[in-house]
């Protein structure tokens, strides 16, 4: 694994650990406002806006952690095919040789005319 592999790896982790870390958050201010704010309190509404804000703010970061970790889901991914890529491309360089030798003069010739053509 390449050192932008082990990276996104480590991204990837830390995301999701602070994602955990908000759910629980999340969960026990929940129950928080359940549970204690009363109704008939005359602070109710201050406390009770303040609260919504808190979560509201809670589950932005979520959201933001989520996009995040499927950046980083996606940068794998590239990180994978293009080493899957470079491998393929390794792969037909060291069979070159071999094939080139069977190809006649024709084929040769060919080759190398569409070679210089696009190179």
């Amino acid at each position: 694994m390449g050192i932008n592999a082990i990276a996104a790896d480590q991204n990837q982790n830390g995301y999701r650990k602070k994602k955990r870390q908000n759910n629980t958050l999340d969960t026990f201010s929940s129950s928080f406002v359940k549970g204690v704010l009363d109704v008939m309190d005359k602070h109710y509404d201050r406390k009770y806006q303040d609260m919504q804000n808190r979560m509201d703010k809670f589950y932005d970061d979520i959201s933001t952690l989520e996009d995040s970790i499927a950046e980083v889901e996606n940068r794998m991914l590239s990180i994978r095919q293009q080493k899957i890529a470079e491998e393929n491309v390794y792969e037909f360089l060291l069979m070159f040789d071999k094939l080139y030798d069977r190809f006649t003069d024709a084929e040769k010739k060919e080759f190398l005319k569409t070679f210089v053509e696009r190179a």
